[in-house]
């Protein structure tokens, strides 16, 4: 093959990478093989590479190649390139229930919703933890970018309210763009006591591809009242199949936003905002960074808050 010819052949790989934030350090032919040497931005864009190589030629034996991960560009997502999905959920509150949509051209158009749960609640529950300002129904949702065995699937996460008139962490997983949706599975304990669950985050690790989710818990209120709230955090290694029991305790000391020490009502806390909304997690590479509001401090004085007392701090841990 001349080497122009040989050239064109790989070009749409090399335009993959100055599409996507790949540093191409040679693009070129030498002894009759094109010689390929790029760092990708992540390891998901290299795997993307790849799979553009595969589709060229399976065998690529013309190619001489190295492609590693280092630092790249920042990718920005333009209409009409192959890295556009986008994936999007949402509480329907009117439906009760946990809907998905999609686009694949960067959101100039969009597919049709998909429901990928029905709920038992609609929008907020006052549970004791969180009786004034109300528990928010949301779901938390992550893609697999890991290159992994379950690359691409899609996994979304919520609070629903169960049978036993508490609240429980759900999880279901798509393999088809969200075409289609597991029965959700709840990934928590199963405890004989009646306790609740809410705030969850979910991340998927885009090195190996484990997906974790973070939550309030108040498994750790030994009056009952449901009061005190700890997070917790587990796992699945295997898609969503099975999930880490026990569940990992995450918070060194409890939270109460109730009262403080039997006061209620108490000036360290802020009944119109207990907890907020404010959950996160992020995982890489084995190791996991939940983090959350807490007020295990909330009576400690603190010149220059509002109130002259730290109430609401928010915290992070490193899980793996």
């Amino acid at each position: 093959m001349a080497d122009q010819d040989l050239k064109n052949k790989y070009q749409p790989v090399a335009d993959f990478m100055s599409r996507n934030g790949f540093q191409l350090q040679h693009f070129h032919v030498e002894n009759n093989k094109a010689v390929l040497t790029a760092a990708a931005p992540t390891e998901y864009l290299k795997n993307r590479a790849w799979d553009e190589i595969k589709k060229i030629d399976p065998n690529f034996s013309d190619l001489q190649h190295n492609i590693s991960v280092g630092s790249g560009t920042m990718y920005v997502v333009k209409p009409g390139e192959a890295n556009g999905e986008l994936f999007v959920d949402w509480n329907d509150y009117l439906a009760h229930s946990i809907i998905f949509n999609h686009s694949f051209d960067a959101g100039a158009t969009w597919g049709t919703p998909v429901v990928i749960s029905t709920n038992n609640l609609a929008f907020d529950i006052a549970i004791p933890s969180i009786s004034f300002r109300g528990a928010l129904l949301y779901p938390a949702c992550d893609a697999d970018r890991s290159g992994g065995s379950h690359n691409g699937r899609l996994y979304c996460t919520w609070m629903d309210l169960t049978p036993r008139g508490v609240t429980d962490i759900f999880v279901s997983f798509s393999e088809d763009n969200g075409a289609t949706w597991s029965p959700r599975a709840a990934v928590t304990d199963p405890l004989g006591f009646a306790l609740d669950r809410f705030y969850p985050w979910l991340s998927v690790d885009p090195i190996n591809g484990a997906v974790n989710i973070s939550f309030y818990d108040t498994r750790n209120d030994i009056t009952g009242a449901r009061y005190m709230t700890d997070v917790y955090f587990t796992q699945s290694s295997d898609g969503g199949a099975t999930w880490r029991l026990p569940n990992t305790r995450v918070s060194s000391a409890s939270s109460n936003e109730h009262d403080c020490d039997g006061l209620f009502p108490c000036s360290a806390i802020n009944y119109g905002n207990q907890y907020g909304d404010y959950t996160g997690l992020v995982s890489y590479n084995g190791i996991s960074h939940p983090f959350w509001t807490d007020s295990r401090n909330n009576q400690q004085p603190a010149t220059g808050c509002r109130t002259n007392l730290l109430m609401e701090e928010v915290f992070t841990a490193a899980v793996r």
